[in-house]
């Protein structure tokens, strides 16, 4: 059946109650009465097209010590982080606070420092973002602050977002994603994006999805592209950008195993994208790829995706492997 000691019917069961539960919980407050303390492993990765966070691009494997009370989460940390920029790896040390002031609404700030040796520190990161939904209503609003400052360099950079999303989930596979952004880049440079995706079944476990992204310069200056915009293909900085993505995929939903209902799998999916864009100039890309989620006793799902192809912007073939949650 596909499954390593559970159901098929069981698995179906699960996902359809795992759904309907992250619905409600993206809406509703549940406060904590009593305050409680954990002490857990975590990692936490930015910089990832499914999160909002652009100026940084690291994994941090950390142990945490957590404490909830009422409807406020804080957190203190330390552990590695890996700079996907420089592939390179750092002690790190850190705090995170999420509160739920009303139903609906999420804030979420952090703190995080490198350290370069017992007494100094080569880099810190901080962000606060509120993200609202309107209920049960497939509409969602949010805004982000972060700061990026690099001690040894003597550089520091910062960036403004927010975003204003729809989303309609049609019947089957199908659904559709719109969303519209402002960017203020270190007070100074600003721009617009938009960004759509509409995804349809395309057959028997085939699905068909084609988004567009585009990046417009409100003054003049290069847009930038970031690793958390998820694109394949590269160009020459300009004023703007705009992108279409075709991607065919082919679903596995019978492989869902088990091992111990330790690690869980599910989501499988393989396939082939095509890509064309114009960042001033045209250029295209075109590969395979394949995505599959991942997660331990049920919590902390991770989305593990790897794609291979042909980058016109950099004359060659790119490899990617992207973790996200």
């Amino acid at each position: 059946d596909g499954t390593l000691g559970v159901s098929q019917e069981l698995a179906t069961v699960r996902l359809a109650h795992e759904a309907r539960i992250s619905e409600l919980l993206s809406v509703s407050r549940i406060p904590a009465y009593k305050p409680t303390w954990n002490l857990y492993p975590r990692l936490r990765i930015r910089g990832n097209p499914s999160g909002k966070l652009y100026l940084s691009r690291e994994a941090v494997y950390s142990l945490d010590v957590e404490g909830t009370w009422r409807y406020a989460t804080a957190s203190l940390y330390g552990g590695g982080a890996w700079d996907a920029a420089s592939w390179s790896m750092h002690p790190a040390i850190g705090t995170e606070v999420i509160w739920l002031p009303a139903e609906g609404m999420t804030f979420q700030g952090g703190a995080e420092a490198w350290l370069a040796g017992y007494n100094s520190i080569s880099r810190i990161y901080g962000y606060g973002m509120l993200t609202i939904r309107a209920g049960i209503l497939p509409l969602s609003a949010g805004g982000v602050f972060e700061y990026l400052g690099d001690l040894s360099t003597h550089t520091s950079g910062t960036l403004l977002s927010a975003w204003v999303g729809a989303e309609a989930k049609l019947p089957g596979n199908s659904g559709i994603y719109l969303e519209a952004g402002y960017q203020l880049e270190d007070l100074i440079s600003s721009r617009v994006y938009g960004d759509g995706t509409f995804r349809l079944p395309a057959g028997d476990r085939m699905t068909l999805e084609n988004r567009t992204f585009a990046r417009v310069s409100l003054d003049g200056s290069p847009v930038p592209i970031y690793p958390a915009d998820g694109l394949r293909t590269s160009g020459s900085p300009s004023s703007w950008a705009a992108v279409d993505t075709v991607r065919l995929l082919f679903g596995f939903p019978g492989f869902r195993p088990t091992f111990g209902e330790l690690l869980i799998f599910r989501d499988a999916e393989a396939g082939v994208y095509g890509e064309g864009a114009s960042f001033g100039a045209l250029s295209w890309g075109a590969g395979v790829e394949a995505s599959l989620a991942v997660s331990f006793i049920g919590l902390n799902e991770l989305i593990l995706s790897a794609s291979l192809g042909y980058d016109s912007g950099k004359e060659g073939v790119h490899a990617r492997i992207t973790i996200s949650n």
